[in-house]
């Protein structure tokens, strides 16, 4: 009886491991099939809609949340004809992660502008005598100055106060200036320009990706370690980056197998042609066509190259937390008078070696998912871009 009953105990778990096995073999087989169809049925370009950078970044990115709510799709998007920007992301990567990033992108450098300008401002205020003396009296005795000189914060305070505000309503004052030009740049963000309450709507959204991808001017990839091992991610960076390949230089791949084996066999089948050493052949051969073209569409592809654009996530956290912590910082030194910077200074040293880390195998990913995607004259099958994804998620390991 006592083995009876633990046979069947160990029936019961394997039978459970079997039907989760089972789930999610099923689930990675829906996400595979999803992602083929997507790639052979370009699908149209009728419920083609976008999002404005101010709701992509609406209330702390909230919408990269894994419990956002339910959407109003109509009154968030709108009807566009082309993406200036798309947004390739994984939904493994943290909310206020992606929300850092995006601000290091797109409202870092405004920030800093309109801090150091309120900062110069506030100074020439304080000389004209605008503005008041304000902060603390710092002592300091010396044969020429035998009294204590007053210190000012208006700068650090105004320039600070105006940084932050600047970068956090960036992209509300691009929405304003856009709605008053009467130009949106508009941008694809999978969870706002594809219906989520309509399944026929999402399924139809879900399939035309690839067209959105090809009618998209540039791509936002928003790194991270975990990208490289998302199915989609991979199709989504390899058919931006299929899309704008030279047809003629794609032709000259394809036949330059049969041509060189043409050549093989006319040499084999005309001795006389090779039959001395010494002869120099003048024709241009199929290789150095080849490399000729590759320099070409090289030189082509430059300006496509600017519109790839890989931000490791870690990178745009870094910076963040350190213009935050070097402003405090800065304050608290004016203060109290003790010496943050030192000790400010050793803690951004790590994260600096770590991002140049980075940003090395972001661009070789890249190179190898162009790879992966234009290399083959036939469509990709599932185990060649899973062995893509993990090839690359092996590597960003052992990077990392």
């Amino acid at each position: 009886a006592y083995f009876r009953k633990h046979l069947l105990s160990y029936l019961v778990v394997g039978v459970r491991m079997a039907i989760a096995r089972t789930s999610s073999d099923m689930c990675l087989r829906d996400r595979t099939s999803t992602t083929l169809h997507s790639l052979q049925h370009p699908g149209s370009r009728m419920h083609q809609r976008g999002v404005s950078l101010a709701t992509v970044m609406d209330f702390g990115g909230r919408h990269f949340g894994p419990n956002a709510g339910e959407k109003d799709h109509d009154a968030l998007s709108f009807p566009t004809g082309k993406y200036d920007i798309f947004i390739s992301h994984t939904w493994r990567t943290g909310r206020m992660a992606k929300y850092a990033v995006l601000l290091y992108y797109t409202s870092l450098f405004p920030a800093l502008c309109s801090g150091l300008a309120a900062g110069i401002l506030a100074f020439a205020f304080q000389v004209s005598g605008i503005l008041p003396p304000f902060g603390i009296m710092e002592p300091y005795e010396a044969a020429e100055i035998p009294e204590p000189l007053p210190i000012s914060l208006w700068c650090t305070v105004m320039g600070g106060c105006t940084c932050f505000a600047t970068l956090v309503m960036w992209a509300r004052l691009i929405d304003l200036a856009e709605s008053i030009r009467g130009t949106k740049v508009s941008y694809f963000f999978d969870r706002l320009c594809i219906n989520q309450s309509d399944a026929e709507l999402k399924q139809a959204g879900i399939d035309s990706i690839g067209a959105y991808l090809r009618n998209s001017d540039s791509m936002l990839v928003l790194w991270a370690p975990e990208y490289f091992a998302r199915l989609w991610c991979v199709f989504e960076l390899a058919v931006f980056l299929e899309k704008s390949t030279n047809a003629e230089f794609k032709s000259l791949l394809q036949n330059s197998h049969a041509e060189q084996r043409q050549a093989s066999v006319g040499a084999m089948l005309d001795p006389r042609r090779n039959s001395s050493a010494t002869e120099i052949n003048n024709e241009e051969t199929v290789s150095a066509r080849i490399a000729v073209a590759t320099g070409a569409q090289r030189a082509r592809n430059e300006s496509h190259d600017r519109k790839l654009m890989i931000i490791p996530v870690q990178v745009g956290v870094f910076c963040i937390v350190a213009f935050v912590v070097g402003y405090l910082a800065a304050v608290c030194e004016g203060a109290i008078h003790f010496k943050f910077w030192p000790r400010t200074s050793l803690t951004l040293c790590w994260p600096w070696q770590c991002s140049e880390a980075v940003c090395p195998f972001a661009a070789s990913a890249a190179d190898i998912a162009t790879i992966a995607w234009s290399s083959t004259n036939r469509l990709p099958n599932l185990r060649y871009l899973r062995q893509t994804a993990v090839f690359l998620r092996t590597v960003s390991s052992s990077w990392l």
